[in-house]
């Protein structure tokens, strides 16, 4: 699982380069990728200082409830 919280830009696109390298190439091997990102309300929670210990509470409720609506659909890539 790899997990990416990114912005818009230039630094983004420049940071999600490498990753959709690693990406390739183990699907290239036969490996299985699912790419799992923040969704809004996690994004949110996360604030504008990735840092500030402040932000852990709401940021961890937001992604263990983004993890329990994706999960189902995770299911089959589980196995």
């Amino acid at each position: 699982m790899i997990a990416v919280r990114l912005g818009a830009g230039a630094f983004a696109e420049q940071m999600m380069k490498p990753l959709e390298r690693e990406i390739a190439a183990v699907r290239e091997a036969g490996g299985e990728v699912e790419l799992i990102v923040p969704d809004d309300a996690s994004a949110a929670a996360f604030g504008g200082n990735l840092m500030n210990p402040r932000h852990r509470p709401a940021s961890a409720r937001a992604g263990l409830d983004q993890g329990r609506r994706i999960a189902e659909g995770l299911r089959g890539f589980w196995g």
